[in-house]
């Protein structure tokens, strides 16, 4: 699901918050741990409690179950107050780095900045951090933390239908690895369109009294058309690539059901395997498959997020030049010298080689047309 680039850049932001973090991470576990008993009572059920027609202890398993299971949708609830705090915090302290950086920053590093793209980043990227991020670090860290015990447990349950599955999941692998570069490839191309988009649209409403008074409103419009239909076709391209991924995977998972089935079914035929372990199987299968679903359609806006991510973590992670932190004094009887400047438009020079002396008291003006270099 996340590469060591993903895990190192989330991991970096959210190392502030551990501690909710790892509460909510607890109670995930927890949950796990609640699940557990579940399939044991279904297959309690079906291969000891209703050959002997004993109506009391199927009802108090029912009871067991739904006690269990409400007491897991519960402790899921308080596990994702704690991780959405956990990141929805990071991402607001995310923010206060990069605000507090751009302050920093000398004037030269701001005057290289295209200021439409700068602001399209520090919005747009934090906005669709704080809306992708979220939702998919739960569903991943729920799939990964009440998937694998469930897992677990399948395999004990019935060895030839944990085989079964396990046939299915290299080419999963190998399909979901195809995907996630595809997918990603979309997201930095709809990024990349979005960031250009708000840059230009931010230029254009700076500049409007000159648009106007050039007229040239029907070209600057043109203009906004084209990034316009841009925009919708990398947001086709980004959207139809996640849908693929998730509606390719709801296949494969509808073929290994299917094939659970005939298996299962096969083998309590031939008498290889009990009838009560392939509902409890299923049973597993359908707790597990609650917990993951959702991490396959996580997927997407997890690559949004660390893309959007990377530039915001430039900015804040951006060298700020030495500071002199000295204590010595240089004696200063206030006259200011200015040697040897030079000074032009492009190529075109309009100083060359001024000196200048301001002594003590002087008040200099300086004076001449526009574009002589006065600044």
């Amino acid at each position: 699901m996340m590469g060591r680039n993903e895990i190192w850049a989330i991991s970096n932001l959210l190392k502030a918050r551990r501690v909710p973090l790892t509460l909510g991470v607890l109670a995930l576990g927890l949950q796990a741990f609640l699940l557990l008993p579940i399939p044991l009572l279904i297959r309690d059920i079906f291969a000891v409690r209703i050959p002997a027609s004993d109506t009391r202890a199927v009802l108090a398993a029912g009871l067991g179950i739904l006690a269990l299971y409400t007491a897991s949708t519960m402790l899921s609830l308080v596990a994702r107050r704690l991780i959405l705090v956990a990141v929805f915090t990071s991402v607001a302290d995310l923010r206060v780095q990069v605000f507090t950086r751009l302050h920093d920053l000398p004037l030269s590093w701001h005057e290289r900045q295209d200021v439409g793209r700068l602001h399209g980043t520090v919005v747009g990227d934090c906005e669709r951090l704080g809306t992708a991020l979220p939702p998919s670090l739960v569903a991943v860290l729920q799939a990964l933390i009440v998937g694998i015990p469930l897992a677990i447990v399948a395999v004990v349950v019935s060895p030839l239908l944990a085989g079964v599955v396990a046939v299915v999941v290299p080419p999963i692998l190998l399909l979901n690895g195809r995907l996630k570069a595809r997918t990603g490839r979309a997201i930095k191309h709809w990024l990349s369109t979005h960031r250009n988009y708000a840059a230009h649209i931010l230029r254009m409403l700076r500049a409007t009294r000159v648009i106007r008074v050039r007229g040239a409103d029907e070209s600057e419009l043109q203009a906004v058309l084209e990034r316009i239909e841009k925009l919708t076709d990398t947001s086709i391209d980004k959207s139809w690539a996640s849908n693929l991924a998730s509606i390719l995977n709801g296949a494969i998972a509808g073929v290994t059901g299917a094939l659970i089935l005939v298996v299962g079914g096969v083998a309590v035929t031939e008498g290889a395997l009990a009838l009560s372990q392939l509902l409890t199987f299923y049973a597993v299968i359908a707790l597990m498959l609650r917990s993951v679903t959702g991490a396959a359609g996580a997927r997407a806006n997890l690559m949004t997020a660390v893309a959007s991510l990377a530039p915001l973590q430039e900015i804040v992670e951006y060298p700020l030049p030495r500071i002199y932190g000295g204590e010595a004094r240089r004696p200063f009887d206030g006259t200011v010298a200015l040697a040897g400047v030079t000074f032009g438009y492009g190529d075109t020079p309009v100083l060359r080689n001024l000196d200048l002396v301001i002594a003590e008291g002087e008040r200099v003006a300086v004076v001449g047309p526009n574009g002589a270099g006065k600044s």
